[in-house]
């Protein structure tokens, strides 16, 4: 059974139209960083217009503390694609944080 956690953000400033309607992105962790969020899977709502990566990954180490230093390691995909964190996210987006991985 997957538990899903609902995080509300205040309007993010950056964009000059702000919409009334909440957008909501599905966080998925993976190996340590599931560990450190202490959950594999939440939801994120925002009060704005879509934040960039970068900013949800600012938040998210608001939101879980042991996140923050290891985030800039980690990759994040976006729909199940790789992307840099300047991408914009939308409405019902998928995004998983991904740790480094070693192996040979």
């Amino acid at each position: 059974m997957s538990v899903f956690y609902r995080h509300r953000l205040p309007p993010l400033t950056t964009y000059d139209k702000v919409s009334s309607e909440l957008m909501t992105l599905t966080v998925l962790y993976f190996a340590k960083a599931r560990e450190l969020a202490g959950t594999g899977e939440e939801r994120v709502e925002f009060a704005a217009n879509p934040p960039t990566l970068r900013a949800l990954m600012t938040h998210l180490a608001a939101l879980h503390p042991p996140l923050s230093g290891s985030l800039e390691r980690m990759r994040v995909a976006l729909n199940e694609s790789f992307a840099e964190l300047d991408e914009l996210t939308s409405a019902g987006d998928v995004i998983a944080l991904i740790p480094p991985v070693a192996g040979g």
